[in-house]
């Protein structure tokens, strides 16, 4: 199980110039890939972003639902993210346990964050708890196929140690970062868990040459 305390900590030391690097080491992907989580939603009144981090999601969510929310652990985080979209609602809490009624969000989102729960199945249910729509997921996870571990093993030995010397004043916490994901469920492992946990109609995309996943979901 993961420590909560040293998780925050971690993500509190690499808000500064989190983006950055993030776009950096996935090359802009990022950017394209939270455009294309959400691609084709009809248009709803409340979304909740899970683990949200500095917001990155939130322009995105903006474009889907009258009204956002934002929940993260990382302190620092919240505050970019706060400075970044002053009229959205931040709160700092757990993901394992949201401070939301039942059925209160019609769309979820959760970018990069499941594989940082530390209970992946009680974050999960609590998501579906206060859900009634649509959960999406966009993670990194293990590929599954060879030129997608061969890509994936360049960009762990090389580019992402790179770009983290370069630009993040915590260099090192990108080997959890990089471990975090090697250690992640597989894409089918991950949508098989959802099925399983009562969520509907799961439906996934890897991109990337499959390090990159998508997951949509329906909880009634």
């Amino acid at each position: 199980m993961k420590d909560k305390a040293i998780i925050s900590s971690m993500f509190n030391r690499v808000a500064k110039n989190y983006d950055l690097v993030n776009l950096l080491i996935t090359f802009g992907g990022v950017y394209f890939w939270r455009k294309l989580a959400l691609w084709g939603l009809p248009k709803i009144n409340k979304a909740l972003d899970v683990a949200t981090g500095t917001g990155a999601f939130i322009p995105q969510l903006k474009k889907v639902s009258n009204e956002v929310t934002g929940i993260d652990f990382s302190k620092e985080m919240l505050n970019i993210a706060k400075e970044r979209f002053p009229s959205v609602l931040f709160y700092e809490g757990d993901a394992l346990n949201l401070p939301f009624s039942d059925k209160s969000f019609e769309l979820v989102t959760v970018g990069f964050g499941v594989r940082n729960f530390q209970d992946l199945e009680k974050g999960l249910l609590e998501i579906k708890r206060v859900l009634k729509g649509t959960l999406v997921i966009l993670e990194s996870g293990p590929a599954q196929n060879f030129i997608g571990k061969v890509i994936a093993k360049i960009h762990a030995g090389f580019w992402v140690p790179l770009i983290a010397k370069l630009f993040s004043s915590d260099p090192n916490a990108y080997n959890y970062l990089l471990d975090s994901t090697d250690n992640f469920y597989s894409s089918s492992e991950l949508k098989e868990i959802l099925t399983k946990l009562g969520f509907e109609e799961v439906k996934l995309k890897s991109l990337a040459f499959g390090n990159i996943n998508i997951l949509w979901a329906r909880s009634s």
